[in-house]
């Protein structure tokens, strides 16, 4: 017995392996199939994401294709009605100017202003060419800024800011107008109640309608501005007819009712100068002379200097009376 089953135990083992092999050769078929399904259903999602995605992607085109179709028939609906509104705008009679105001004008008188802007009435008023019109009225010296306004739907308004003649420059038998920042404003024979500048280093050839002062007499103009806006706080301005500008260091006063000069030196502690300046003036009514406030007053007080009268000497006149005799007997 014990040797029959010694021999029959290597079969029942052989049988065995026998077994697990093809159960493992079974379990290997089964993933191989379940790993090709897998990968056949991944390939098969992909290629359904992918189509997906196509189908996304016409669909996005064809709506971005219609919403700038859409974009761009808007668009030709806006300038058609944008290009209707412009030529209603420009061709309509409801728009011709019937009406041109002016404001703020003291020298030149409205029509003046019309005729230098060659605006006609009747002429559209979309069609008018503003910066032209400004550039055709600035070209009168007396105008300084000018703003134009359309006052729908056929009037026009002209806001001007005009230049004030506030000194003149005497020349051979006329006057230069200027204003306060130098400009030339008019040639004239009449002599205004303003102030007369001498002294300037402005060349006479420059001296015309529309030029400017040189720079180094409009340095001085900003100290001529101080010096009369003082003058004017204590009433000496109004005396002032001639302000000599010749000397930066010394500017002199011509007060001619008054028949003095007078002296204020640089441009600084004008207000004290002027105080001292006007009760001169009150101290010595009806004497000749020339006042001086061309010094430090902080320790000389402004003085006053009467013009000396001229004394012939009494040799010289009985040398005149003998000669007057010596010739009358002659005769």
């Amino acid at each position: 017995m014990p040797n029959k089953t010694s021999k029959r135990q290597p079969q029942k083992k052989k049988s065995t392996n026998k077994v697990n092999r093809e159960n493992y050769n079974t379990d290997e078929r089964i993933t191989k199939d379940v790993e090709r399904r897998t990968e056949r259903n991944t390939n098969a999602g992909k290629r359904q994401n992918k189509n997906n995605y196509n189908e996304s992607q016409q669909r996005g085109k064809k709506k971005k294709n219609k919403s700038v179709l859409k974009t761009f028939l808007k668009l030709i609906v806006f300038v058609g009605l944008i290009i209707g509104i412009i030529s209603f705008l420009m061709i309509s009679p409801m728009f011709n100017i019937e009406e041109i105001q002016v404001s703020n004008n003291i020298k030149l008188s409205s029509d003046t202003y019309i005729s230098l802007s060659g605006v006609k009435y009747g002429e559209n008023i979309y069609r008018i060419n503003k910066k032209q019109i400004i550039e055709k009225i600035k070209e009168n010296a007396y105008v300084k800024n000018v703003k134009i306004v359309r006052m729908l739907p056929n009037k026009l308004k002209f806001e001007v800011e005009e230049r004030v003649a506030t000194y003149m420059i005497k020349l051979a038998n006329s006057y230069m107008y200027i204003d306060n920042q130098g400009y030339m404003l008019e040639i004239s024979k009449d002599k205004i109640k303003v102030p007369i500048l001498t002294g300037i280093t402005t060349n006479m050839e420059d001296i015309k309608v529309n030029n400017r002062l040189c720079e180094e007499d409009l340095e001085k103009m900003n100290d001529v501005l101080e010096i009369y806006h003082v003058a004017e706080t204590t009433d000496v301005a109004e005396l002032i007819t001639e302000i000599d500008i010749s000397n930066k260091s010394n500017y002199k006063l011509v007060l001619e009712s008054e028949k003095k000069n007078v002296y204020i030196g640089e441009a600084d502690n004008l207000i004290n100068k002027f105080d001292w300046i006007k009760a001169t003036i009150e101290n010595t009514k009806g004497k000749k002379g020339d006042i001086h406030a061309d010094r430090d007053l902080n320790t000389q007080p402004v003085y006053f200097s009467p013009e000396k009268k001229k004394v012939e000497k009494k040799e010289d006149k009985e040398k005149d009376k003998n000669k007057t005799n010596k010739d009358s007997r002659s005769e």
